[in-house]
C-alpha cells in the first residue's frame, strides 16, 4: 500500500473552493479505499465503541500526546463501563488493520497531528475528539501563528 500526500491544506478555509463541491468524489474516495483493504462499508456498528490514541511513542511525545492518558482511561472507563474501550497505539497496525479498527469505532479521541487524518475513515455517524496542544518553548517556532502558553489546533479544518 502507498498513500501519497501533499503539503496542501487541503481542508483550511483559504482552500475551501479547492474542495467546495467535491465532498462526494472525497466521500466515494474514501470508500474505494476502505472497500480496497476490505472493510465492509454496508456494516455500521451496532453498539458504541471508544477508541483512545495513544501518540506516546511519537517524536513530537512532549506535544501531541495525552500526557495523562491512564486517568483519562480510568475517567471514560468509570463514567461509561458498559462500553467498550480501546486504547490504540497505531504503530503497532498495519493501514489495512487501521482501517478495518476504525470502521468498529464510533467514538475516536485523538491528539492533533497525523493520526487525526484518519478521521473520514470513521463510519458514518461517528464521532471524533481531536485535542489541541500546548505551545511550550520548546514547540515555538517565530514562524507560527500561535505563542508561547496558547493552545494550538493542526486540526481546525477538520
Amino acid at each position: 500500500t502507498i498513500v501519497a500526500v501533499c503539503a496542501t491544506t487541503m481542508f483550511s478555509i483559504s482552500n475551501e473552493a479547492y474542495t467546495n463541491g467535491k465532498e462526494r468524489i472525497l466521500y466515494d474516495y474514501r470508500t474505494a479505499i476502505l472497500r480496497y483493504h476490505g472493510v465492509n462499508v454496508s456494516h455500521l456498528p451496532s453498539r458504541h465503541r471508544i477508541v483512545l490514541v495513544n501518540k506516546t511513542h511519537t517524536t513530537h511525545r512532549s506535544l501531541r500526546v495525552i500526557k495523562n492518558l491512564v486517568e483519562v482511561k480510568h475517567f471514560i472507563y468509570s463514567t461509561y463501563p458498559k462500553i467498550q474501550l480501546d486504547v490504540i497505539d497505531w504503530n503497532k497496525y498495519t493501514f489495512t488493520q487501521e482501517m478495518h479498527e476504525l470502521y468498529k469505532t464510533t467514538i475516536l479521541i485523538t491528539p492533533c497531528g497525523g493520526i487525526s487524518t484518519i478521521i473520514p475513515f470513521l463510519p458514518k455517524g461517528a464521532h471524533a475528539i481531536v485535542m489541541d496542544f500546548y505551545v511550550s518553548k520548546e514547540a515555538y517556532r517565530e514562524s507560527d501563528r500561535y505563542r508561547v502558553g496558547e493552545s494550538a489546533s493542526m486540526d481546525g479544518g477538520f
